[in-house]
Formats: C-alpha cells, structure tokens, sequence
C-alpha cells in the first residue's frame, strides 16, 4: 500500500513538471510565432494535465481511503487474536490454579528432611548412616 502512494506522488509531481514544461514553452514564444494547430495543441495538452492532475488526486484519495480500510482490517485481526490469546491464558491459568496445591504438598513432604513433627526412628537412621 506504501509503494502505490509513493507512486502516485511521484506521478503527480512528473506531472507538475510536465505542466511547467509546457507553460514554458507557451510563455518563451511570441504568440505571431505559434500557428494556430501548435496553440491550440499547447492548449490541449496543458487541459488534459489538468485533468490528469485531477484523475491523480482522486486517485490519492483512493488510495488513502484503502489504506485506512486495509489499516482497520489488520487492527480487527489483532484483537481477535489478543481476545482469543487471553481466552488461552485463562485456561491455562486455571489449570496451574488446580496443580498449585498438590505440587506445594508433594514439594514440602518429597524433601529429604526432618519435618518438626515427624518422628524420628533411631534404629532406621543409624542403618541409613553407617
């Protein structure tokens, strides 16, 4: 979309010069010296500038219209993917909700230390440490 606007504004300034260009050369000579078909000719071309002139800011318009719409498409597409993201997370969070106890239980009982209030067996810990 970028690259269509660039171009549309380079073809609008080719046409600028264009139009310079020929006031000039309608403006450097005498009017005596230009027969009728060269002015009526100068006169055509610089007309049909004008309204190429026209053609190419409708044109621009155009083009940004599109861009807002194509610009609108992409931000709709991003929030249903952000809406469809946070349902994920949800889920995701509800499950490690679930997990968390078992895992803080299984933690604290799975270490390989004396709890304060676990009995301790003197017989069985003097096999573990000779």
């Amino acid at each position: 979309m970028f690259d269509l606007k660039q171009n549309i504004v380079d073809l609008s300034v080719e046409c600028k010069n264009k139009q310079k260009t020929l006031f000039k050369i309608k403006g450097n000579r005498p009017l005596n010296l230009l027969t009728v078909d060269e002015a009526n000719t100068l006169d055509a071309l610089i007309s049909r500038i004008y309204s190429f002139e026209s053609l190419i800011k409708h044109t621009e318009d155009l083009a940004d219209i599109a861009t807002s719409r194509f610009e609108a498409i992409i931000d709709c597409h991003e929030l249903n993917s952000a809406n469809y993201l946070n349902e994920i997370m949800k889920i995701f969070s509800v499950v490690s909700i679930l997990f968390l106890p078992p895992a803080t239980i299984g933690g604290f009982f799975g270490m390989n230390v004396l709890v304060p209030w676990q009995m301790v067996d003197l017989d069985k810990e003097a096999s573990v440490t000779s």
